[in-house]
């Protein structure tokens, strides 16, 4: 492929990203509805770019056994820290406060789980 067309392509794309941004930043309820969907995109596209561009590259030149270990002990330490993270930044136990004849499942500081009691009258 030619460089002009890469080059043309590419300020496509920053064209449409940045009016894509102000079109967001103008319409305060557009933001908010968007905001959680478009940052999930954003962090799922960055595994995605490592998994299929850069891991084949890193086995093609190191040694696989290493690099699977690695990659590996990364996932599990994400998965640990969000583990880790408070659970009131989630804002669930104040939700299960809110609702008479709430309750939840906690492990020391850590809650596993909230559940509902349905009543039995109207």
């Amino acid at each position: 492929m030619r460089p002009t067309w890469i080059i043309a392509f590419s300020m496509l794309g920053s064209v449409g990203a940045l009016s894509g941004a102000g079109i967001l930043l103008a319409f305060p309820k557009l933001h908010e509805r968007f905001k959680t969907p478009l940052l999930a995109y954003a962090i799922g596209a960055l595994p995605g770019a490592v998994f299929l561009g850069l891991l084949p590259e890193a086995i093609k030149e190191g040694r696989a056994e290493w690099i699977f270990i690695v990659m590996l002990c990364g996932v599990m330490a994400f998965f640990a820290l969000e583990k880790m993270r408070s659970p009131k930044e989630n804002g669930f136990p104040a939700r299960a406060a809110a609702r008479p004849g709430a309750a939840s499942i906690t492990c020391g500081s850590h809650q596993l789980a909230s559940y509902w009691a349905r009543s039995s009258s109207p």
